[in-house]
């Protein structure tokens, strides 16, 4: 049977938590994904039986964050945002706090079991949820503030007071994401944050990228760059050879020849 993280790399649908806690086990070897689960399974009847007499979707948003952020204490982390722990399902439901796309994934898979159909919205710098009303039209969940509801001039104004510049987005030019999009983010947050420490954890997380993107230029470069700074020298000159065969542009890319050009050298040393 495949994985969850499978079934979504193929295009096909799949619970995105549990393809999360799925890239989790790659830090935590030892991670009972299916506790988790069952946790999320739990915390879901709560909810339900919470929402019965309330059919209408306002009502029971309003019962989700009552519950979300009330009952379970779920916190945006401002003290310590890049805490690799904030991308991590498991982590996140053990500690109550994250950053937004993490507790986005948790409070999206809640809303799912009392009938709320939320969509991630891929805007830079704050990830959000969206929500389509019969009424008010479409509305945005901003998850990490405490499921404030916005609407569009909220969020262009909320986003742009955080990057420090104007945001100039059309609304719709915002296309409701995929889960398989919503993973590249969680992992390219965690990318961002290895990048400047760990080596070994950043390989796990761009192996996971390159199966998502298995025909980003820039995903398969950072691969082999990650291949050859741990020591896996002909798995990365084959990986970088292979890529400048096939995307030729990469040829001016200085951090692929550089690369290219060590692991060559490396190569000739072992033969």
């Amino acid at each position: 049977m495949n994985s969850a993280f499978d079934t979504i790399v193929s295009g096909k649908s799949a619970r995105l938590v549990e393809a999360a806690l799925e890239f989790a086990a790659d830090a935590y070897p030892n991670l009972d994904t299916d506790c988790y689960l069952h946790c999320l399974n739990q915390l879901a009847q709560r909810l339900c039986e919470t929402c019965e007499g309330k059919p209408s979707p306002p009502d029971r948003l309003e019962a989700l964050n009552e519950f979300f952020y009330g009952t379970l204490g779920f916190v945006g982390n401002r003290t310590d945002y890049y805490d690799a722990r904030n991308s991590y399902l498991n982590e996140v439901l053990d500690r109550r706090q994250g950053i937004p796309i993490s507790l986005s994934v948790i409070y999206q898979d809640l809303a799912r079991a009392v009938g709320l159909n939320l969509y991630g919205v891929n805007l830079p710098g704050h990830f959000m949820l969206g929500m389509s009303c019969p009424v008010e039209g479409l509305l945005y969940i901003d998850v990490f503030n405490g499921g404030e509801l916005l609407t569009w001039p909220d969020c262009l104004e909320r986003v742009g007071q955080m990057m420090a510049c104007p945001i100039r987005i059309e609304e719709s030019d915002l296309q409701p994401m995929t889960n398989g999009e919503i993973l590249v983010r969680m992992l390219r947050n965690l990318k961002g944050i290895y990048s400047r420490s760990s080596t070994s954890s950043l390989l796990y997380v761009q192996r996971r990228l390159l199966m998502l993107r298995p025909n980003d230029p820039i995903e398969r470069r950072d691969l082999g760059i990650v291949l050859y700074r741990q020591g896996q020298l002909m798995e990365s000159l084959r990986l970088l050879e292979r890529l400048v065969q096939e995307h030729p542009d990469s040829k001016n890319d200085e951090l692929v020849l550089e690369y290219l050009s060590l692991a060559r050298h490396d190569a000739t040393l072992i033969n």
